[in-house]
């Protein structure tokens, strides 16, 4: 028996390299919305990740970059530790 599960995660947030997999106290059972309270409900998400909208991060320092369909691409690693 184990105490982690793998998810299917939507696209969005694969994109963004969020590891899918979870330890079940961070879990919930998945409950369907109800059309009849709120009929016509837009179901495009926005995903909170704890940060105010008009938070700042400053760069440490740009690792590396690279061109990609005419744009360039840094890699950066941010003043908190992360890279992205």
């Amino acid at each position: 028996e184990t105490s982690t599960y793998e998810v299917e995660l939507p696209d969005a947030l694969a994109a963004r390299r969020i590891h899918p997999v979870f330890h079940v106290s961070l879990l919930r059972p998945h409950q369907a919305n109800n059309d009849a309270l709120f009929p016509q409900r837009d179901f495009v998400r926005h995903y909170d990740f704890g940060a105010p909208n008009n938070a700042e991060f400053l760069v440490d320092r740009i690792k590396s970059h690279r061109w990609e369909a005419g744009q360039i691409l840094f890699t950066v690693e941010w003043e908190m530790g992360d890279t992205t």
